[in-house]
């Protein structure tokens, strides 16, 4: 009887052991991948902050999620003050008022460019 028992134990035992070799295997791939991620976003983040033009990135209901410092000196205020801020609040111009009003936002393209006229609150021109 003991026998069967140990087996039964040895046979769970290397069982355990795979799995735990498994997720171990699958933990180490996932953070390589998560480094690749990682380091990608940085490189493009480096490229977006040294653009000379201003960008601002917005989600589906028009909140800023993304600022480059381009755009933050063209409106006159710090990137982190404009996150989390409303498109319209930040860059208060009819033309995109009106665009976001005339449009669900089902009905844009992934990618939307507006051209518009503008002043920063300083009054020059942008």
């Amino acid at each position: 009887m003991n026998f069967v028992i140990e087996k039964k134990y040895e046979r769970a035992h290397r069982k355990v052991s795979l799995l735990e070799k498994m997720i171990e295997d699958k933990t180490r791939e996932l953070y390589l991948e998560h480094q690749k991620v990682e380091k990608s976003n940085q490189y493009l983040s480096r490229i977006l902050q040294s653009m000379a033009g201003g960008v601002i990135v917005t989600d589906h209901t028009f909140t800023v999620v993304l600022v480059n410092g381009a755009a933050a000196i063209i409106l006159g205020e710090e990137s982190e003050n404009l996150l989390g801020s409303e498109l319209l609040d930040v860059f208060p111009v009819d033309g995109i008022a009106q665009a976001i009003e005339e449009r669900a936002y089902h009905d844009l393209p992934s990618e939307q460019t507006e051209l518009v006229l503008a002043r920063n609150p300083d009054g020059r021109p942008i």
